[in-house]
């Protein structure tokens, strides 16, 4: 059985007498623990107690086949049981699936979180070009704290499309999933666009970064930014 060292060890701060959690879905767990890790880096620095909640799906392959979430009604109860107001993800997909909680909790993207504090960022000593991931972007609205983050890191560049125009990686499980040779092509163009401009992408998503990095040089802001810290 695992320690209850080795559990705050893992966690990276004490979990005791919080009222914020941070969600680690099934990409973070399953395909890309480094951001798990890299986003509870970035907590244990900045002096952040958090509760992590983990190892449990947020329901957002059931809802994108039509289904009811059963799963967030569990999700709840473990949440009010743990006295936590405020939920931070690293994951906009996940995010999207606890919009239906936003009146008992405050959702909030890490970006959001971390751009809202007084920070001290080193730069980043790269030349960095964001990429807005779909969700993030088009279905949470959420544009403004990423790229505040990366102007304290020493700036960044656009894409020619960009924001509300900006083109999709084809990260999205299902449609890579179903169409895999159109959701690589999608993914090329995007990298090829960062190589004319010499810069490595900066993504906010899990799912984006997971995608984008088969093809090219990539790096999630959370692991930007507990470098920078």
């Amino acid at each position: 059985m695992e320690s209850e060292s080795r559990k705050n060890e893992q966690r990276g701060v004490e979990a005791e007498n919080t009222e914020i959690a941070y969600f680690a879905g099934c990409m973070e767990n399953y395909k890309e623990e480094g951001l798990k890790k890299a986003a509870l880096s970035i907590f244990g620095k900045i002096g952040m107690n958090v509760e992590l909640i983990d190892g449990t799906c947020c329901g957002n392959p059931v809802e994108m086949i039509g289904r009811e979430n059963e799963q967030l009604g569990k999700i709840e109860k473990e949440l009010e049981e743990k006295g936590i107001k405020k939920i931070v993800f690293s994951c906009p997909s996940c995010m999207q699936s606890f919009l239906p909680l936003n009146k008992k909790f405050e959702i909030m993207h890490i970006s959001q979180f971390l751009a809202g504090m007084d920070l001290t960022l080193k730069d980043a000593d790269m030349k960095l070009i964001y990429h807005d991931s779909s969700v993030l972007g088009r279905k949470l609205g959420i544009y403004e704290a990423p790229r505040k983050l990366l102007e304290m890191m020493g700036g960044f560049v656009e894409f020619e499309q960009h924001e509300e125009l900006a083109q999709c990686c084809g990260g999205d499980l299902a449609f890579s999933a179903a169409f895999p040779d159109m959701a690589g092509k999608m993914a090329e163009r995007i990298v090829e666009e960062a190589r004319e401009k010499n810069a490595t992408i900066v993504t906010a998503s899990p799912h984006c970064y997971h995608q984008l990095k088969k093809y090219g040089n990539v790096i999630d802001i959370v692991e930007l930014l507990d470098r920078c810290l």
